[in-house]
Parts: C-alpha cells; sequence; structure tokens
C-alpha cells in the first residue's frame, strides 16, 4: 500500500494510520518508483483529479475517480 498526499500535513493522521505505507507527495513519484500498482484511486482536492487520473491512465492504470 502507498499513500500520496500534497499536504503532508493534512495527511498526517492517515501515514499515522498505516505506518508502513510508503509517502509520496507527488502522484508522478509514486508512479514512477511502484510499477506494480493494480489501481489508483484519486480523492478531493478536485483540481488534482483530472491531472493524476491521465497520468494513471497514460501509465495504463485503472483509475476510480470521484467528485466529494
Amino acid at each position: 500500500m502507498s499513500r500520496c498526499a500534497c499536504d503532508k500535513s493534512h495527511a498526517e493522521p492517515v501515514f499515522k494510520k498505516y505506518p508502513k505505507a510508503q509517502q509520496f507527495t507527488h502522484y508522478r513519484q509514486m508512479l514512477d518508483q511502484m510499477k506494480d500498482i493494480d489501481g489508483a484511486s484519486s480523492p478531493p482536492p478536485i483540481i488534482h483529479h483530472a491531472f493524476a487520473a491521465m497520468e494513471a491512465i497514460q501509465r495504463r492504470q485503472h483509475v476510480y475517480a470521484r467528485n466529494p
């Protein structure tokens, strides 16, 4: 499992809940380093949905994106 959050201070509770998960601050870094990802979920903020989803799709990943 891995977690990617642009704002680490906002994501701190999730990082604490999953201490063994790899942490990234940018989705491109995560996709570059983790070649065995089965899929990607793109939760809020909405402004990042399209960019993260397109990057994952171009890498042939399954994507689940939703609006809050």
